[in-house]
């Protein structure tokens, strides 16, 4: 059974009314195998994955969808280097008219029941782009941030837990924090040794 989850959802807002929003599903495969046999398997640059649907779905301030969209990807299992970030991309572009909505993505493996979302995320659209301030990014394009999706009980891709709440803390402090304590612990030891040093 292939494990495949939504990473983080990103996009900057607020944004504008009735011009494409730029919308990345970021997405992990944390299956060790991939047999090239299965239906369900695919091959991208030489990289054994599995075929996942990708569905973005943005709903308005009523709970109603105004956008519903899917795209297949082959999403390759993660390397060393990919815990902590998407492997796989998904890019969307809505677009739509002012007001407030909600922003979630989906992923399901084909011919499996399978499936994994994010938390909803808000977005507000503008009438006036010119008013829209820049650089903001409810999306969370930082992969300690805002931007953790992993809802996933064993905590997913992230080795300190999914989103820290254990600790009641975002990622980024939760990795300040036992570097915190290794150097706390590191110091009460060396002022052990030196202490029996001078006995």
């Amino acid at each position: 059974m292939a494990d495949v989850r939504v990473r983080r959802v990103e996009f900057e807002g607020p944004a504008a009314a009735g011009v494409p929003i730029p919308i990345r599903v970021g997405v992990n495969n944390n299956e060790t195998a991939a047999f090239s046999w299965e239906e369900k398997t695919c091959n991208t640059g030489g990289e054994y994955g599995h075929k996942t649907d990708v569905t973005l779905v943005i709903r308005d301030a009523a709970g109603e969808k105004v956008f519903d969209e899917t795209v297949r990807e082959c999403v390759p299992r993660n390397r060393v280097g990919q815990m902590l970030g998407a492997n796989a991309a998904v890019e969307f572009d809505p677009e739509l008219p002012a007001g407030e909505y909600t922003v979630e993505a989906t992923v399901s493996v084909i011919k499996e029941e399978r499936t994994h979302s994010s938390t909803p995320r808000s977005l507000t659209v503008e009438e006036d782009s010119s008013a829209l301030p820049g650089g903001d990014d409810p999306g969370g394009s930082n992969p300690f941030g805002g931007g953790g999706d992993d809802q996933s009980d064993d905590g997913g891709n992230n080795p300190f837990g999914g989103s820290g709440d254990a600790l009641g803390l975002p990622n980024s402090k939760v990795v300040l924090a036992l570097v915190a304590l290794l150097a706390i612990a590191w110091l009460a030891n060396s002022a052990s040794n030196t202490a029996e040093a001078f006995t």
